[in-house]
């Protein structure tokens, strides 16, 4: 049964009536064409409409300025600040949550949210990872030329039938940027592996086509230089040229998100853009690579950063990030932020300095 456009998820003896006039409604301080919320009834007028007396509330009838300063896609279907703390706390809601995972897209829902008769929708990748043998992911932080640290992770992975992801700066500082290249290519040669988009990536091939860069020598200069030592140079740095370019910026598998330097809620909703390394960074894509910036220096060189978008991490998910050396004690670095989420920092200084860090997560299920 549907009323006013909206499935009916509530049992009812007969089709709520049309909604009041405009007059009533301008009257609420609600748009023309908005319907009456049905809590903001009183009781005798919710049940001579026949409306059930616990009817959830309809965040269209919320003025559009206040829906999208929440951020409530425009069809969802309940607020939980809409309801009293009373209600809230007698659904097990907890005082400052925003939204339940139903009243998101499917798309922004964690998985264990998205039920089809009774089950939870596959992730597509996930399943595909699966069928070829793998129990999980080996998830590498920025390797940054140290081949030896990286090949034992490679080594280490194919023996637990992991899935090798690394986050990004395959190159630079470290002592054997090209034995990095050569086992990241024999990953994605054999399917076994894959590598996000890394500044230091997208810089290498700039450099590499010949474009104008700032080449520091202890790191880029460091790398360029090895590869004119080495007799299969000229064939790694085509190869990279090409990899580099069709590499992806950020990823989603289920409710794990993997990113190099900075997550925005629009990597929710939209795949990272084709042959992000070959073009010039939007702003999206400049948060992927360089993270949230100030534009100021810090006296150590580096660019002042920002991590307020931690916070927006949903609910359910984890995030999983280098390019920021946040740890202080030498393991990954995690937090939780306010939306819900966690974010994993897992650029623990390895070329400069450190050591290099992964994780291996299992599959659900």
């Amino acid at each position: 049964m549907e009323a006013h456009g909206f499935p009916c998820r509530f049992p009812c003896r007969a089709p709520p009536p049309p909604a009041p006039p405009c007059r009533r409604h301008r009257s609420q301080g609600l748009p023309r064409r908005t319907l009456l919320l049905p809590d903001a009834l009183p009781c005798r007028r919710r049940r001579s409409r026949g409306v059930p007396r616990r009817a959830l509330l309809l965040p269209d009838a919320l003025p559009c300025r206040r829906r999208r300063s929440r951020g409530v896609p425009r069809r969802a279907l309940l607020l939980l600040d809409t309801l009293p703390c009373r209600r809230r706390r007698s659904r097990g809601v907890p005082r400052r949550t925003l939204l339940l995972p139903d009243a998101l897209p499917c798309r922004h829902r964690p998985p264990a949210c998205r039920a089809r008769g009774g089950g939870v929708t596959p992730d597509p990748a996930l399943a595909d990872l699966r069928r070829r043998g793998f129990r999980g992911l080996r998830v590498v932080g920025d390797v940054h030329g140290e081949a030896a640290s990286f090949a034992h992770a490679v080594e280490a992975a194919a023996a637990l039938d992991l899935f090798l992801l690394q986050l990004g700066d395959l190159t630079d500082h470290g002592p054997d940027s090209p034995g990095v290249l050569r086992l990241m290519f024999g990953l994605l040669d054999a399917g076994r592996g894959r590598f996000l988009l890394g500044n230091h990536d997208h810089k290498l091939r700039r450099a590499l086509l010949g474009h104008k860069v700032k080449v520091q020598p202890e790191g880029l200069g460091r790398t360029l230089a090895q590869l004119e030592a080495v007799p299969d140079g000229a064939a790694l740095a085509a190869r990279a040229i090409a990899e580099i370019a069709a590499a992806p910026a950020w990823l989603r598998l289920d409710h794990w998100l993997f990113v190099h330097g900075g997550w925005h809620p629009a990597m929710l909703r939209q795949p990272a853009p084709p042959g992000a390394g070959a073009g010039k960074p939007d702003p999206l894509l400049s948060r992927a690579l360089f993270g949230q910036v100030t534009g100021r220096m810090l006296p150590d060189g580096f660019p002042e950063r920002l991590h307020g978008w931690v916070n927006q991490i949903p609910a359910g998910f984890t995030l999983y990030c280098g390019h920021d050396r946040r740890s202080a004690d030498g393991r990954p670095y995690e937090v939780a932020g306010a939306a819900g989420g966690r974010a994993v920092f897992l650029d623990t200084g390895a070329g400069k300095g450190g050591h290099l860090s992964w994780v291996d997560l299992a599959f659900p299920g």
